[in-house]
């Protein structure tokens, strides 16, 4: 579900050590041999002279303002966790405010048990629940009915449908809009889809895919909010709002960001889930890769960039927007970032 390298670099380089850049250069070199791993250098070397250099971070980019984020987009942020990320969590409500929506990762191979109990465990420490449940990962009709079985018996009423990351499906379902199609998730009062801001390697037309899904829901009156994929380019976000909206897709949009993370965090899953279509502008410009490693240090400066755009669409072409945060970095660290920056 992230679509990464070109604008994950930029995160916490504040936080970047000469140890992380070693471990950048060792990724870097593991996957020497791939068609996209040779356009990293210029990013891994520049994550490791910075590291070498703090100073070069103030220089380039201008960083140092602790200014807050816009609170309005953080009033109802949501926040992705796992069955494992959460065992390190004594109560969710320690954490997050009462209602907050926690949006259940379906990592490959997790035990449906464990998704169960931690969407039971969220409801009952006031949050709501929200499973992911992916396509490429259903085996047949019957396994797709005890899994939403399953998650109505616990009270959940909201589930994140995705096509999955595997390369060829399970069984007989390939894409989220055929979930749908399937009429057996009828019994849930609210549906979200995935959104893909810098576009989609699997879809090759993802607006006609996400309106189709957006029409499913309208005729049946099922509330739909779409959740993009990680996302660091503001201008991008800011295009991807219009366009739906000048399509008529006017349901909530959930802008998907990364919490607090260490470079040497992020570069694990830039590499472990490819690299992000804004990269090839490396292949033009390799001198622009100090310049993409030192350019933000947490969402701050992304969610003031979206806040400043929302405020200044007079005509309300962004329409309804919030913030969905990735906790890459740790649950806690994420919530806290979010529950003090409102």
């Amino acid at each position: 579900f992230v679509s990464c390298f070109a604008h994950t670099a930029p995160v916490l380089v504040h936080q970047v050590s000469k140890r992380d850049g070693r471990m950048a250069t060792s990724y870097y070199r593991a996957r020497s041999r791939s068609n996209e791993a040779h356009l990293l250098a210029p990013v891994l070397t520049a994550a490791a002279l910075v590291a070498s250099k703090p100073s070069l971070i103030r220089s380039v980019s201008g960083l140092g303002s602790n200014d807050a984020p816009a609170a309005d987009l953080l009033q109802d942020f949501s926040i992705e966790t796992t069955p494992k990320s959460s065992l390190s969590v004594s109560n969710h409500a320690d954490l997050l405010p009462p209602g907050t929506s926690v949006y259940v990762a379906a990592i490959p191979g997790t035990p449906k048990e464990e998704m169960v109990s931690l969407c039971a465990r969220l409801r009952e420490e006031g949050m709501v629940a929200v499973p992911h449940l992916a396509a490429r990962a259903v085996c047949n009709q019957e396994q797709l009915k005890d899994w939403v079985d399953a998650f109505r018996s616990v009270g959940v009423g909201r589930v994140l449908l995705l096509a999955g990351d595997a390369p060829s499906p399970a069984g007989p379902f390939s894409s989220s809009m055929e979930l749908l199609e399937t009429d057996m998730l009828r019994d849930f009062k609210a549906i979200d889809v995935a959104g893909h801001p810098e576009g989609s390697s699997n879809v090759a037309d993802p607006l006609k895919h996400l309106r189709a899904k957006v029409h499913w829901a309208a005729d049946r009156q099922v509330e739909m909010q779409i959740v993009t994929q990680v996302c660091f380019n503001a201008s991008a976000i800011a295009e991807f709002c219009k366009e739906l909206r000048a399509h008529g897709v006017h349901n909530t949009i959930r802008i998907g960001a990364a919490g607090p993370t260490k470079m040497s965090t992020l570069i694990k899953y830039a590499m472990a889930c490819g690299v992000g279509p804004s990269i090839s502008m490396l292949k033009k410009s390799p001198g622009n890769a100090l310049g993409l490693v030192t350019q933000q240090q947490s969402p701050d400066a992304l969610v003031h960039q979206i806040s400043a755009m929302v405020g200044e669409d007079s005509e309300g072409g962004l329409g309804d927007v919030k913030m969905h945060l990735f906790s890459f970095g740790g649950f806690a660290g994420t919530a806290k970032w979010a529950t003090t920056s409102r």
